[in-house]
């Protein structure tokens, strides 16, 4: 499998992370659980976004190298 596979399976998975985190901050009535949740789809959000930078960095790498 090349990198870029792996990095977009890693995306879609923290995609589907991501979406969970978000349904709990909605369906959550703890305020606290709400900014813990909210927290994480934050730092999802930072991560799927370098993920998806690299995933053009390899991409272009890999074009290269075929």
């Amino acid at each position: 499998m090349k990198a870029a596979d792996q990095i977009r399976e890693s995306l879609a998975a923290l995609i589907s992370i991501q979406a969970n985190l978000r349904m709990g901050a909605i369906q959550t009535q703890d305020r606290q659980a709400r900014e813990t949740y909210e927290n994480g789809v934050n730092l999802t959000e930072e991560i799927i976004g370098d993920l998806k930078r690299k995933l053009e960095t390899v991409e272009l790498q890999e074009t290269r190298h075929e």
